[in-house]
């Protein structure tokens, strides 16, 4: 967004000038185009676009604040909170958890040995379909499902180790989808709990 207004000339944080210039968006929304608008938030942490408050006051539809829980990077697990920050037709708010309006969670990892992609999103109340087949959900990532894998890891690796990562997940004991066994694994190595040596995984002391 900040680009864009640029470019007409107009400034980010002037309500004025966001008034103006929002005059394209609104065009494209008229002829049936869905308009999605990105843009920068707030070094304090406010769940609101940085500068004219018209960005959000002027809203019709929804707008959404993505949190950062765990930054995503090459070889390791990256996590973050979509809340819903503003719903004009309240269509979000219905189904988002909590005071705070959480409606997904993005988890993106990065495998540390080919570091190939995998991703999933999850709902805070029930499980969403995804390209990855993972089920996160907000309990998930806060604490439950990536921590639980870590321990069974841990154990498997201590009694059988070492162990290359497909004779993780078919490990009896290790139950989980090959994207929450990735995001365990990334943690674990990051830690140095785990190290990954050619590619087998063994424990360290």
């Amino acid at each position: 967004m900040t680009e864009s207004m640029g470019l007409d000339g107009k400034d980010p944080s002037s309500n004025k000038d966001f008034a103006a210039w929002s005059r394209m968006p609104d065009q494209l929304k008229k002829i049936g185009g869905a308009v999605v608008m990105i843009d920068h938030t707030p070094k304090d942490g406010s769940k609101t676009a940085l500068g004219a408050v018209h960005k959000k006051n002027g809203l019709d539809g929804a707008m959404y604040f993505v949190q950062s829980v765990a930054y995503f990077g090459r070889g390791r697990t990256g996590t973050s909170k979509v809340h819903c920050a503003k719903d004009r037709n309240g269509h979000v708010r219905e189904v988002s958890e909590g005071k705070d309006g959480l409606v997904a969670c993005l988890t993106i990892a990065s495998n540390p040995e080919d570091y190939t992609i995998t991703w999933s999103v999850g709902l805070p109340s029930e499980n969403a379909g995804d390209s990855s087949g993972s089920d996160l959900t907000a309990k998930d990532i806060d604490g439950g499902k990536i921590p639980a894998l870590k321990k069974q890891i841990r154990a498997v690796l201590g009694k059988d180790g070492p162990l290359n990562k497909t004779a993780i997940r078919s490990h009896k004991k290790v139950t989980g989808s090959f994207t929450d066994i990735a995001a365990a694994l990334a943690e674990l190595v990051e830690e140095r709990s785990v190290v990954l040596e050619g590619k087998r995984y063994r424990i360290t002391s």
